[in-house]
């Protein structure tokens, strides 16, 4: 199987054009297209908030050395 990236532009929303392809006359190929995301910067921003929210949490109620092992233990034995 021969995979081939393209980065295009979408000018017309009816109409892609891809040149230069490593493919021959008649073979047949999967086209998959995935459109960036426009949203990471929100994304980001989020994620670093939760993070901020859980880092708080944990600040609040510390954890001894003694949980932690029985959390492994725990989760060991399928509980």
């Amino acid at each position: 199987m021969i995979a081939c990236r393209k980065t295009v532009t979408v000018e017309d929303p009816d109409r892609i054009v891809l040149s230069g392809l490593p493919f021959r006359r008649g073979q047949r190929v999967e086209i998959v297209m995935i459109a960036e995301d426009e949203r990471p910067a929100r994304d980001s921003r989020t994620l670093r908030s939760v993070l901020k929210a859980t880092q708080r949490k944990a600040a609040s109620r510390p954890v001894s050395e003694k949980q932690i092992a029985e959390e492994i233990a725990a989760y060991r034995a399928g509980r």
